[in-house]
């Protein structure tokens, strides 16, 4: 029995969130002071427990478990910060190019029998000096790091802010309301009911029922002097 098109593209899309759940957790992790000042197995136990802590927490949510391979995810981000570090080293570690060489050079002395030496200078194009960018200490980058890690963080918790106001703002709304309405039904008279329990009424609903009863008696005695 074939998947439908539908159930695939929900599965694809539940992959992609959860591959993308994990780098952005192996990303946070590789930014901070302590991944950056530790050995390669340390950063292996770092980037595994950022990769199980998200895991869990979308577990928690009810999110579907894809089974996305947190080894081939943590050697990943090992190999792009060797690759990182290596590029650095080489950008770090060039040289500027050599001077243009001004000494002449055999060219083919017999094309011209009357220059005896037969030496020539080839012309070469000058150099500009190569503009060495300022070196960075590793001290300077994990704090730049660190300043944006804590500025997303502070990003996520301003939104998680609005969220909780907003919500106390909607049920202040409503609980206003229903006081209004309960205000509104305390206010209203109780009413008698018809038949037999005529006479069970917790308070009196107009001047009409207090005079019921033996009031109704003396009223009427009244009436007839």
């Amino acid at each position: 029995m074939s998947t439908s098109p539908r159930l695939k593209t929900q599965d694809t899309k539940a992959r992609d969130a959860e591959y993308q759940a994990l780098w952005q957790a192996c990303d946070r992790a590789s930014r901070k002071q302590e991944y950056l000042c530790s050995h390669h197995e340390a950063k292996r136990i770092i980037l595994e427990s950022a990769c199980h802590g998200i895991l869990d927490k979308r577990r928690g949510q009810g999110k579907i478990m894809c089974g996305t391979s947190i080894v081939s995810m943590v050697h990943l981000h090992l190999q792009r910060d060797v690759n990182s570090r290596l590029l650095a080293e080489a950008r770090m570690s060039r040289f500027p190019s050599p001077p243009p060489n001004d000494m002449p050079c055999l060219a083919n002395p017999v094309a011209n029998a009357g220059n005896p030496v037969g030496y020539n200078d080839i012309p070469q194009q000058q150099q500009q000096p190569q503009r060495v960018s300022p070196m960075i200490s590793a001290a300077e980058m994990a704090l730049r790091n660190e300043v944006t890690s804590l500025r997303q963080d502070v990003s996520l918790l301003r939104q998680e802010h609005e969220l909780v106001v907003s919500s106390l703002q909607i049920l202040t709304e409503r609980v206003a309301k229903l006081e209004g309405r309960q205000a509104v039904l305390e206010a209203y008279p109780n009413q008698g009911i018809e038949g037999r329990n005529a006479w069970m009424l917790v308070k009196p609903m107009s001047p009409r029922s207090q005079t019921q009863g033996r009031d109704e008696d003396m009223v009427n005695k009244a009436a007839d002097f």
